[in-house]
C-alpha cells in the first residue's frame, strides 16, 4: 500500500472517531434534557393533583352550599316545594335537585333534639304516597 493511501485511511478513522465522539456527547445531553424535562413534568403532575384536590374541596363545600339552598326552598314554611318546582326556580335539570337534595339530607348534622321519628334503619320514617293506578 502506497504511503497516502494509509494517511487517508487514518484520517478516515479519525474523522470516524471524531463523529462518535460527537454523537455519544450529544447523546448525553439529549439524555439530560429527557431526564430534566421527565423530572418537570413529574413536578407539574404533583402540583397539578395538588390543584385538583384543592379545588375539589372547595367545590365540595360550595356544593353544600347549594344543596342547602336548595334544601331551604324545598321545605319552605307551610309545606313542600316539589323537586319539579325547585328546579324550575333555580333553572336546574330535575336529576341534579334530586341529587342536591340528597347531598342536604346525607350531609346534614344529627339534631337529637330533633322531633322527626326515626325507624331501625336511621331514616326517618315517612308514610308512602300511594301509587298510581295506570289508566288502560
Amino acid at each position: 500500500m502506497n504511503r497516502a493511501r494509509l494517511h487517508e485511511d487514518a484520517d478516515e478513522r479519525r474523522r470516524e472517531d471524531e463523529a462518535f465522539t460527537h454523537y455519544a456527547h450529544a447523546r448525553r445531553r439529549g439524555d439530560r434534557i429527557e431526564e430534566k424535562r421527565d423530572a418537570a413534568l413529574a413536578a407539574l403532575d404533583r402540583r397539578r393533583q395538588l390543584i385538583l384536590t384543592a379545588a375539589e374541596e372547595k367545590l365540595d363545600g360550595v356544593r353544600d352550599e347549594q344543596a342547602r339552598a336548595l334544601a331551604a326552598v324545598h321545605k319552605r314554611s307551610g309545606g313542600h316545594r316539589s323537586t319539579r318546582e325547585v328546579a324550575v326556580l333555580f333553572a336546574l335539570p330535575i336529576p341534579h335537585v334530586r341529587a342536591l337534595l340528597r347531598r342536604d339530607w346525607d350531609t346534614r348534622p344529627i339534631d337529637n333534639n330533633d322531633s322527626t321519628e326515626v325507624g331501625t334503619g336511621g331514616e326517618p320514617e315517612h308514610t308512602p304516597r300511594p301509587r298510581r293506578q295506570r289508566r288502560e
